[in-house]
């Protein structure tokens, strides 16, 4: 498995973002999540918010239990074939926050996008992984800190904010300027 350091130079490699969803009604939705407490929380009641309101099915869940490493290309591969976006949720910590944008953005290179979840006080961890990995505009879903000692009440209410952030996301509204 790979070790993500985020305050390393480029990795050479050209990443690139995968084609937004134009309908997001009726996909298929992957998620991925770590051991951490509250990430698999955090990820089914974000994906629940799509199954309700665009009639989406959660086809596919991984829980790659280590957070402080990338997903295996294996499972980042499988979930790519069946779902149409995956949605990436992690606990409290700033590796987690680098390996999540990590495996965002390597999901995407299956040409899928991905929906990664960051708390507030890791976005600059996120946004640094982003760049090394050449994409540094790279959007991903900002919400409220912690995670691991939140109420299920409270990461319901984080979960909302990453599925209305995640409907510009997955669909390329947030890049319209204005």
């Amino acid at each position: 498995m790979e070790h993500i350091d985020p305050g390393a130079s480029s990795t050479g490699i050209k990443h690139r973002m995968a084609r937004r969803i134009a309908d997001i009604n009726n996909s298929q939705i992957g998620i991925l999540f770590n051991s951490k407490e509250n990430a698999e929380l955090l990820a089914r009641e974000t994906a629940r918010f799509y199954e309700e309101r665009h009639q989406c099915t959660l086809e596919d869940c991984f829980d790659k239990k280590q957070a402080m490493q990338a997903c295996p290309t294996e499972h980042l591969q499988k979930l790519s074939e069946a779902c149409n976006f995956l949605i990436i949720s992690f606990g409290d910590s700033e590796s987690c926050a680098s390996c999540s944008l990590h495996d965002g953005i390597s999901f995407e290179q299956y040409g899928k996008p991905a929906l990664v979840v960051c708390t507030r006080p890791f976005e600059a961890t996120a946004k640094n992984t982003a760049s090394v990995l050449g994409l540094p505009d790279y959007p991903f879903a900002l919400v409220d800190h912690p995670i691991g000692s939140s109420t299920p009440a409270e990461i319901t209410e984080r979960a909302l904010s990453a599925y209305r952030q995640g409907m510009a996301i997955l669909s390329g509204a947030y890049l319209i300027r204005g």
